[in-house]
């Protein structure tokens, strides 16, 4: 395992024990590996600090070879009963067929921000646009495609609030006509986004690990995909 599985293992599981407390929590925070300790930073609404040190040290002897790292140092900067802002603005260029590069990292190593969050976040509607890119692609409609995604979802449940914008140089229909149809027929609202792929009883430790067995891989929308 490298650092960064390492770090996004361990911010992860701090995200998991902060749904214990409170499944609605809004958070984002990050963890940076250094030679002798860890930092841990960023903002969540969770009200009290939790034993950082209790909680990490069994993970980092259980997956960490670094003898460095054992007793673990955990500095604990996160700026608790803060919640984080999020206005929703993503674009994503999903490929049927990706190929995944593995870049050597120097020095401190930080834990992706998509595994830092929690599902009160953006991280949601990343899952949901994977989710769509993937009946896309099942499809077989195109073989690249660019979806960008504004949303007030903090204040807004109505998909009329949704500004989804397609594109792609291969797509076989019309991408005004697949963008409604996009609308039409997946969830927007968080919570019902949540709910529909489970995603509150999806552990993401196994997207670190990469076991390929993911809600989003969930193809149930495909036979309302009529082409006209």
């Amino acid at each position: 395992m490298n650092e960064k599985e390492l770090c996004n293992i361990l911010v992860n599981d701090i995200v998991k024990e902060y749904n214990k407390i409170n499944p609605k929590n809004k958070t984002e925070i990050y963890l940076t590996k250094h030679s002798q300790f860890f930092v841990v930073e960023g903002e969540t609404s969770i009200q009290t600090p939790i034993n950082l040190l209790k909680l990490l040290t069994p993970r980092v002897k259980e997956l960490s070879k670094d003898e460095s790292d054992n007793p673990i140092n955990i500095i604990d900067v996160i700026v608790y009963n803060k919640p984080p802002t999020h206005f929703l603005n993503l674009k994503n260029t999903f490929k049927k067929q990706e190929t995944e590069t593995i870049t050597k990292i120097s020095g401190p190593t930080t834990s992706d921000r998509y595994y830092g969050l929690s599902l009160y976040s953006d991280k949601t509607y990343q899952i949901l646009l994977k989710y769509i890119s993937n009946h896309i692609f099942r499809k077989n409609l195109c073989r690249e495609i660019t979806i960008e995604l504004n949303y007030d979802f903090l204040f807004s449940s109505n998909v009329d609030n949704v500004d989804l914008k397609l594109s792609s140089d291969n797509c076989i229909v019309n991408l005004k006509w697949l963008q409604s149809l996009i609308l039409d027929l997946f969830p927007f609202e968080i919570d019902e986004i949540i709910n529909h792929l489970k995603l509150n009883e999806f552990d993401f430790e196994n997207e670190i690990k990469k076991t390929m067995d993911y809600p989003w891989f969930k193809i149930d929308k495909i036979g309302d995909m009529i082409l006209l």
